[in-house]
């Protein structure tokens, strides 16, 4: 049986004819076939673990927490670099430097994430503590301000009924500082409760701002709406600008929303248009029907084609979803085009190609 091993292992290692098939037992090639079958499992094997690892990688990097612009970008890239890492590995000892440096990232991410953690909640308690001093500290100075006046107008009235000059100047200095002293703390307490005031302005304006972007927002997707899109189209156009608009079509979309669940469609709507902005930067994008989308791309045609092919190549595919808690992958078929408007053309001819 060794031996019958050790010809097999070197039969396996070179190329086997049909000229060499004919001359070998029937119970040689029936191994022979069930080694080339397990050979073949393993590699299929060998892939599908590539292919599940690698789109766990991009899963983690994708919706990663982004406690902080420069560190979410920072830990995308890095991870993008261990996923290439982890395509390229050949041996066990690559690996174990992929599941290293895996290792690593999260948890200097995670780190990064609790140091910023517990500055925020320090942040909050010294703002609850300045506030609970400020309400305390007006109260007590408003009261505290009417006592010396009160108190220092008896005493220059006092003051005023003495003929002596020394006494009355030095009630009158006296009086003089305590009340500047009672001013100068009073402008302190008005200052602060001018300054929490700003913060509660601003607080508003973040929340009216909230209010207008859902008003504008496409609520499945998160996407901005079609009105929006068109608003800052006739803005360019009105400044004589010109700009290019990628317009994707999701062609499986329709089959797909008859066939799945309404919230696997909006989790995997969200995940593509997340996706779609981290691909066009700053760009404007939103829904500009059921199954189209569109970014507003303020440079010229060829560089337009060039982002409109990466949006391609990187929103064409499957996107991982969780619903109910099991995680689920849909495909989303997508066709790119690139309108570009050239300033002084009719505007209508954009809408119309």
């Amino acid at each position: 049986m060794g031996a019958l091993a050790v010809i097999l292992t070197r039969r396996t290692n070179t190329d086997i004819g049909s000229g060499d098939m004919l001359h070998m037992p029937a119970s040689m090639i029936s191994l022979q076939a069930n080694i080339n079958e397990l050979d073949r499992q393993d590699a299929v094997s060998l892939s599908r673990v590539r292919s599940a690892y690698g789109a766990a990688l991009e899963s983690l990097a994708e919706y990663a927490i982004g406690f902080d612009e420069e560190e979410l970008a920072k830990f995308q890239q890095h991870v993008a670099s261990i996923k290439s890492l982890w395509e390229k590995s050949q041996s066990d000892a690559d690996l174990e430097i992929t599941e290293s440096s895996l290792r690593g990232e999260l948890r200097s991410y995670s780190a990064a994430a609790q140091k910023r953690l517990q500055e925020m909640k320090t942040e909050l308690n010294s703002a609850i503590t300045g506030l609970q001093n400020l309400c305390v500290g007006v109260e007590e100075n408003g009261s505290k301000c009417q006592e010396v006046l009160v108190r220092e107008l008896g005493n220059l009235g006092s003051a005023s009924e003495s003929d002596d000059i020394a006494y009355l100047r030095k009630q009158i200095s006296e009086s003089r500082d305590m009340i500047s002293a009672s001013w100068e703390q009073m402008q302190k307490s008005n200052a602060m409760m001018v300054a929490q005031l700003r913060d509660e302005i601003r607080s508003l304006h973040r929340e009216l701002a909230d209010q207008r972007r859902a008003m504008l927002e496409d609520k499945v997707s998160g996407a901005w709406s079609r009105a929006k899109i068109d608003s800052r189209i006739e803005d360019l156009i009105r400044a004589n600008e010109g700009f290019c608009v990628a317009v994707i079509w999701l062609s499986n979309l329709k089959r797909l929303t008859a066939t799945c669940p309404q919230p696997v469609i909006a989790e995997a709507l969200r995940a593509f248009v997340l996706r779609f902005k981290n691909t066009v930067g700053d760009s404007l994008l939103g829904r500009f029907s059921a199954e189209e989308f569109a970014a507003v791309l303020e440079t010229d045609l060829p560089t337009a084609r060039m982002i409109g092919t990466e949006i391609m190549q990187k929103l064409n595919g499957s996107y991982a979803i969780q619903y109910n808690g099991i995680a689920q992958r849909l495909v989303f078929r997508v066709n790119v085009g690139i309108v570009d408007y050239v300033p002084g053309t009719a505007p209508e001819r954009l809408y119309h190609r």
